[in-house]
Formats: structure tokens, C-alpha cells, sequence
């Protein structure tokens, strides 16, 4: 059977409508056995949709949809609270990443850190 390794829930802004339980459940109509999360920039959805996918004996892929932030790139503009706080420019090139282990869970969570504040120095 088929495994979508690239999905959205609706913690990625603009890319992704439903709640992490929602997507396990449709996965879990369909009789998928594996179901992906890549929420945009972070782990948002990530917690909830492990549970939900254990609940319904789905297996959880989680990864990321990270922005890759060039060395010397400058941002179109600044963030603004009306952008909720964060840097989003369609320029920039991204990645998409999921973990294996626990240890690249982690890694996971080193990545987008260091890419969010890569972003922030870049644009300050």
C-alpha cells in the first residue's frame, strides 16, 4: 500500500487544514498501516499525531518541511507580529527530513532550532 511521507495539519499555516487526529483518522480509513507529518518549520503537530496514529495502529513517520537558510541571504523584510512573528519568503530553498530514532528526533529538534535562529539573525 501506498504512504503519503509528506503530509501538513493545520499547525502549518497556508499548507495544511486538519487537525493530526483527523489526518490518522482518514489513514486510518483508507486501511494505511504507516501515515507521514512534515508540518512546515517545526514539530508542531508532531505529539498529537503520534498518539493518534498508536491509537489507531498506524505507524507514525514524523519529520519536518524546513526552510534552508543560505549562508550571506537577506530576507525580503522583516518579520511582523502580523506574520505572526516568523520569517516566511517563498525564496528560500527547502528540505524535507524524518526521523528514525529517538536520536533523530533530536536531531530533528537541533535542526529547526538552529534553522530558526539562523533566520532571526539574518533578519536583525
Amino acid at each position: 500500500m501506498f504512504t503519503h511521507l509528506q503530509s501538513f495539519s493545520g499547525y502549518s499555516f497556508q499548507y495544511g487544514a486538519s487537525h493530526p487526529g483527523e489526518l490518522v483518522a482518514q489513514a486510518a480509513e483508507f486501511g494505511m498501516t504507516r501515515l507521514g507529518l512534515t508540518d512546515r518549520d517545526g514539530l508542531y503537530g508532531a505529539v498529537r499525531f503520534a498518539k493518534a496514529c498508536l491509537k489507531a495502529g498506524i505507524a507514525p513517520i514524523i519529520g519536518v518541511d524546513l526552510a534552508v537558510v543560505p549562508a550571506g541571504w537577506q530576507p525580503e523584510r522583516l518579520p511582523t507580529a502580523a506574520r505572526g512573528g516568523q520569517l516566511r519568503d517563498p525564496r528560500l530553498p527547502r528540505a524535507t527530513m524524518w526521523a528514525t530514532s529517538r536520536s533523530g528526533w533530536g536531531r530533528l529538534c537541533e535542526l529547526i532550532t538552529a534553522a530558526h535562529a539562523t533566520s532571526r539573525d539574518a533578519a536583525t
